[in-house]
């Protein structure tokens, strides 16, 4: 039969069909270039054509992560972390810190270790990090922002010593703390971390530990020498780097008592057997529990000394006096004691305290005359001097005495020719009262005077040369001594003293012709 005429001839189909398979071949090969060629982000267009179910799900290579970011770091520190992506050119990092909006960096992957680097310079607060390359997200990283751990709030509180009676206190943190021996110093505190430990270490290495509960502390010690003591403490993270200052502790030690014989003043030569009298002063910081005297006799070997207790609990200081005996003693002429007072303090400790050693030796006979001719060469000078001074003192009291009489008689003519009398001027009242206060002065001499008589007779006796003819004289010399200081001259003094006082011109006149007469009596006595 015949084809029909609109039929497509055998040649042409076969070359229409030829030209649909070059096509669909061209088309194959330029999709394989594209996936070989087009995917710059990923590199994984083979695979995806191997594994299209993969590349439909994100799972042809490994998630992105991000390595080396701490659970926590202190604030205002930097940052530095990795971003693994093995097989990609750029991933992109999102980034957000507390009160910051979220921003995006992309980040290069080096090809050859699979790992871009990544830092912040300071980490103000809490910071998020995601990574994605587009197809595939890493997990979500969170960095803590912690605030540096620190030991603070440090109080302190010292309990004194007992016997001090002084009540407990607190104290100031950051100065030096001066505490007596004994003391117990009580410290306190709070830090920003729980705590495992926390202690005072001193330069030798000694810890005062403390306890530690949570973020607090406490503990107690009693300082036994001064010293500067440094802080250490460990929280959950290691050492707390902020510490207070270190305490420096200055131990004050308590003082020994001060003892200190007064009287004499020096090693004595004792030429009577009468008792010596000590004077002693004795002083101490917080207080003197008790004073003793301690006589040693001199030269004698294994010699018990003895002890005689003068006072007890006498407070922070005691002045007082102790006799020694000699007597009891059964000293011979040229043997000596040691003496020296001893205090012990009030303080846990008894601190003794000790004062110098006073000699006192007992003269022999060639010493005591001597020392018996030293005397009596001394009332005699002063005898005389003393005769002197009176002598110059009656003279002026005389005159003041004829000076107030004329002053007298003309207030007196002032008075008869109508005039108010007035009473003796200011003048006339102090020389009266100066005269009145001389007169007594030299009443203490003839007083010292008859002492030195009295002293020179003991003297003279116990040197064995005291004879009668001397001790006639002795005895002559003290009674006038006696007589001239009456009764009446003591209250004429007085009387002259008041009158002055008083401004009273006519009893100043009659008590200084009294005393002017007295005086004249007294001088030649003396």
């Amino acid at each position: 039969g015949t084809l029909p005429t609109d039929a497509p001839l055998a040649p042409a189909m076969r070359r229409a069909s030829s030209q649909r398979a070059m096509i669909g071949l061209g088309a194959a090969a330029a999709g394989i270039l594209v996936l070989l060629t087009a995917s710059p982000l990923f590199g994984d267009g083979l695979r995806a054509v191997l594994r299209p179910i993969d590349a439909w799900t994100g799972n042809l290579l490994d998630r992105p992560r991000i390595e080396g970011a701490p659970h926590e770091l202190l604030r205002g520190s930097a940052l530095r972390v990795n971003v693994r992506a093995p097989g990609r050119r750029f991933v992109y990092l999102d980034v957000r810190q507390t009160g910051d909006a979220w921003r995006t960096d992309t980040l290069a992957i080096d090809p050859k270790t699979g790992v871009a680097p990544w830092t912040v310079e300071v980490l103000r607060g809490d910071l998020r990090l995601v990574v994605s390359d587009g197809r595939a997200t890493s997990d979500s990283v969170i960095v803590h922002a912690a605030d540096r751990p620190f030991v603070g709030a440090v109080t302190l509180h010292v309990r004194y010593p007992s016997y001090l009676g002084r009540s407990d206190e607190s104290l100031p943190v950051g100065e030096p703390l001066h505490l007596p021996r004994g003391s117990v110093l009580s410290i306190a505190g709070r830090a920003s971390v729980a705590l495992t430990d926390v202690a005072l270490v001193a330069p030798a290495g000694d810890r005062i530990v403390l306890g530690a509960t949570g973020q607090t502390f406490s503990g107690q010690f009693t300082p036994e020498h001064s010293v500067q003591l440094r802080w250490t403490a460990r929280g959950p993270g290691g050492l707390v780097p902020d510490l207070p200052e270190p305490l420096d502790v200055v131990v004050v030690a308590d003082s020994a008592p001060n003892v200190v014989i007064a009287e004499p003043t020096a090693d004595t030569l004792l030429v009577s057997g009468d008792p010596v009298q000590l004077a002693m002063l004795v002083s101490d910081d917080h207080g003197v529990a008790s004073v003793a005297l301690r006589i040693m006799r001199a030269g004698v070997r294994d010699a018990a000394p003895i002890m005689q207790a003068l006072a007890s609990s006498v407070g922070t200081s005691w002045a007082g006096t102790a006799n020694v005996d000699l007597g009891a003693l059964h000293l011979a002429p040229g043997d000596a004691v040691t003496v020296r007072a001893e205090a012990v303090d009030a303080s846990p400790w008894a601190q003794r305290g000790v004062s110098r050693e006073l000699v006192l030796r007992r003269a022999t006979s060639e010493e005591q005359r001597t020392a018996a001719r030293a005397l009596g060469e001394s009332a005699v000078k002063e005898a005389l001097a003393a005769a002197k001074d009176q002598k110059a003192l009656a003279q002026r009291t005389d005159e003041a005495a004829r000076a107030q009489a004329r002053a007298d008689a003309a207030k007196d003519a002032a008075r008869q020719s109508g005039q108010q009398k007035s009473p003796m001027n200011f003048e006339e009242a102090e020389k009266a009262r100066s005269l009145a206060q001389e007169q007594r002065a030299m009443a203490d001499r003839v007083q010292k005077l008859r002492r030195a008589t009295q002293q020179l007779e003991q003297q003279l006796k116990a040197a064995g040369a005291l004879d009668t003819a001397l001790a006639r004289q002795l005895g002559e010399a003290q009674a006038l001594l006696r007589q001239a200081l009456t009764p009446e001259l003591m209250a004429q003094m007085q009387k002259l003293e008041n009158a002055s006082k008083q401004m009273s011109g006519e009893q100043s006149r009659d008590a200084l012709r009294d005393l002017a007469q007295m005086q004249q009596k007294l001088r030649e006595q003396l």
